[in-house]
């Protein structure tokens, strides 16, 4: 019986493996969780490759690391040393490697230390100049910033493909055993007999009755086979070994030469890489030059789970600057790649150079246009000049998402058609695409970044200022004032309203599931809000800085609220909370921040309102906020008038908006005005055109005053 960690040195063959590693994957992607890659600062939840928009916690390749969480820094000599990584809730993140290792062609454990290797962290590999060719398990979800820039001899990245999803801790298969690619290797790790690995697919035997060792020190692989001998790939070298019992391969890493030791033929014959020596009917083995691929086996320990559920996100500058890299294997499970994630490789500039389009795993990483011109005179400069012809575009199927700046400046480009997979189009990807029109959408769209369709007609031309890509509210660029959300839409997207100092009242209909991070960032002019019932999540910063807010209703339904979602909305002095509401984000409610000084402060009588022993209580007692329940407040008189805000919600959904009194009070005071002022100019008309009406009078009154002086 062998032990539960194995570190087994092979050997692979160059041309085995620069002819393994050719073809891009692309196809359908399951969807985008709400974490939602690369949103900005204020967008919900944490992003990959997000700053600390709250100034809390720390992150690892963009992850949310509890500031009180335990991290445990591992460097036992006995385990593994080839890498330095972290462990945390039984993850493991590789944030460095040994330099002293030449790691050539390699291949990166997806167990180590019985803990699932899921991420590769910011900077892990930069220039690293030993690195040829590497093999990136399944498990591993994340390759952060930076993580292999500038390795200049780096030439092919494969990423391993979905393979196994076994829960281990199913009582039942502790103790199996599982290849680096997730396959269930043995039925039993405890029964010696059955101890057995694959590489690439092909199976070998380290039990103990396997007359097979393996030195890990010496980079040699050596068999004594009294039955058949395999080569590196599980293929039989001779069909009858028999007379070659005691036959010895050796492998020698330093010079790339396979020396044959043939008992009988006593003669040795070394062969050159691309050398191959022999057949069967010579009595001649086959000998292949090699390069040793050193692979970590360990055994998730009890109860710890791995997902073998491949790449799903390639963060900023990920691979720039490795000038050798041209292959990049990657699965459809990739659904992000980050700005800048394989500029200045050979890959990247092949594909520039012959115009052709860069699609990686799921995401369509960038577009590169073959203009067809039409000439055009010119009668100023008496010259025909060439324009580009207008054409479209069809995104295809199976696309997840479109990456930063993708079809940027793409000019001639008219009408385009998205594809029902589309989740995620990131900051800039149309942006200055100045003929774009009319563009085809699905609903399900996920998020729609920063100026992703700037300076396009299909923008500026939007229906009542509405730019909605299927059911995801992108851009409001009407004239403002008091606005409805149309009933088509399912998400208000970030920054969708966010600097507008146009919009007075908002009112959210029913459809809308969730308000987005900065949706209405800094809308100054913002009075009034109604949220309906069907909402369910307002991320950070939703409403930050909208100071003249001073009435919002939010409705049962309502999950989360994020954080910082209503700082700075000093004119809000309550806010009723609903019974459904789990979960209230870091200064969400009752806060100011002053830009100057960077302090916070308290928002002067505020008061949180909500149900006893609620989430609303608790975040109350926790900010030192002002808390009454909905029984014991009263709502302060200056709001407690109040008007139907639509009369397309039902009064069950939205509760009647309270209007406050000063607006009322100064609406009558205009009216009062108004009527003065109408007064006096059909006094002045009149006049004017009856000046004989008024002289007479003037003459009685005279008269008048005659006669009472006579009389005295």
């Amino acid at each position: 019986m062998i032990n539960k960690r194995v570190i087994i040195s092979l050997v692979v063959t160059l041309a085995m493996i620069s002819s393994n590693f050719n073809t891009i994957w692309a196809g359908a992607f399951a969807g985008v969780d709400d974490y939602n890659y690369g949103y900005n600062d204020y967008s919900d939840n944490y992003s990959y490759g997000a700053n600390d928009s709250d100034g809390y916690g720390d992150y690892i390749y963009g992850i949310d690391i509890d500031e009180n969480a335990s991290v445990e820094i591992v460097s036992d000599d006995d385990v593994f040393t080839d890498l330095t990584y972290v462990i945390e809730n039984n993850q493991v993140t590789i944030t460095g490697y040994d330099k002293t290792v030449n790691f050539s062609y390699y291949t990166m454990p997806s167990v180590i230390n019985g803990y699932p290797v899921t991420a590769i962290s910011k900077n892990a590999f930069q220039n690293c100049s030993s690195l040829i060719s590497i093999v990136i398990p399944s498990t591993v979800k994340t390759v952060g910033e930076y993580a292999f820039s500038n390795c200049k001899n780096l030439q092919s990245v494969t990423f391993q493909d979905v393979t196994s999803t076994t829960d281990i801790e199913d009582e039942n298969l502790y103790g199996d055993t599982y290849d680096y690619y997730g396959n269930l290797v043995t039925t039993d790790a405890t029964t010696s007999d059955e101890d057995s690995y694959s590489y690439n697919g092909y199976s070998f035997d380290y039990s103990e009755d396997a007359n097979n060792s393996y030195d890990y020190n010496s980079y040699y692989s050596t068999t004594y086979d009294t039955t058949a001998s395999y080569d590196y790939y599980g293929y039989t070298t001779t069909e009858d070994v028999t007379t070659y019992e005691d036959d010895t391969y050796n492998y020698d890493y330093d010079s790339y030469y396979s020396t044959t030791y043939d008992d009988e033929e006593e003669e040795e014959e070394n062969t050159d890489i691309e050398e191959t020596i022999a057949e069967d009917d010579d009595e001649e083995e086959e000998n292949i030059a090699i390069n040793p691929v050193s692979v970590y086996v360990s055994t998730l320990k009890e109860g710890v789970t791995a997902e073998y559920t491949g790449i799903s996100a390639i963060m900023e500058h990920a691979f720039s600057g490795c000038k050798s890299l041209e292959t990049l294997s990657v699965p459809s499970t990739l659904s992000f790649m980050g700005a800048y994630a394989i500029e200045d490789t050979a890959y990247y500039n092949t594909c520039k150079e012959s115009s052709e389009n860069i699609i990686i795993g799921s995401v369509y990483y960038r577009y590169f246009p073959t203009y067809k011109y039409s000439y055009v005179y010119n009668d100023e400069t008496s010259l025909y000049e060439p324009v580009v012809n207008s054409f479209d575009e069809e995104i295809p199927e199976g696309i997840v998402s479109i990456s930063y700046s993708a079809f940027q400046d793409v000019e001639g480009l008219t009408n385009l058609t998205m594809p029902e997979s589309l989740k995620t189009i990131y900051d800039s990807a149309f942006a200055n695409c100045t003929s774009l029109t009319n563009i085809s959408f699905y609903d399900g769209i996920q998020y729609v970044g920063n100026n992703a369709f700037s300076n396009t007609i299909w923008l500026d031309e939007s229906t009542n200022g509405f730019a909605i890509a299927g059911d995801y509210l992108y851009k409001y660029v009407g004239v403002g004032g008091s606005i409805t959300i149309p009933y088509n839409v399912n998400i208000i997207g970030s920054e969708a309203f966010a600097l507008n100092t146009n919009i007075t009242r908002v009112v959210i209909q029913n459809g809308v599931s969730k308000i987005m991070g900065g949706a209405f960032y800094r809308c100054e002019n913002l009075q009034t809000v109604v949220i309906s019932s069907t909402v369910m999540s307002i991320g950070n910063q939703g409403f930050y800085g909208c100071k003249n807010l001073a009435n919002i209703t939010f409705n049962e339904g309502l999950l989360s609220v994020g954080s910082k979602c209503f700082l700075s909305c000093s004119n809000l002095k309550y806010a009723i909370l609903p019974t459904s509401l789990t979960q209230i984000g870091d200064m969400a409610f009752g806060f100011d921040y002053n830009d100057i000084y960077s302090t916070y402060s308290m928002v002067d009588g505020f008061t949180l309102v909500g149900d006893e022993d609620s989430t609303a209580q608790e975040y109350a007692t926790a900010k030192m906020i002002n808390f009454q329940t909905k029984d014991d407040f009263v709502v302060p008189a200056v709001s407690k008038e109040y008007a139907v805000v639509n009369d397309d919600i039902d009064d069950e959904e939205v509760a009647q908006q309270p209007v406050d009194k000063k607006i009322i009070f100064g609406t009558i005071g205009g009216l009062v005005i108004l009527l003065t002022i109408l007064s006096l100019i059909l006094y002045l008309k009149d006049r004017k055109n009856n000046p004989q009406k008024y002289k007479r009078k003037k003459k009685k009154k005279k008269k008048n005053s005659k006669t009472k002086k006579h009389r005295r």
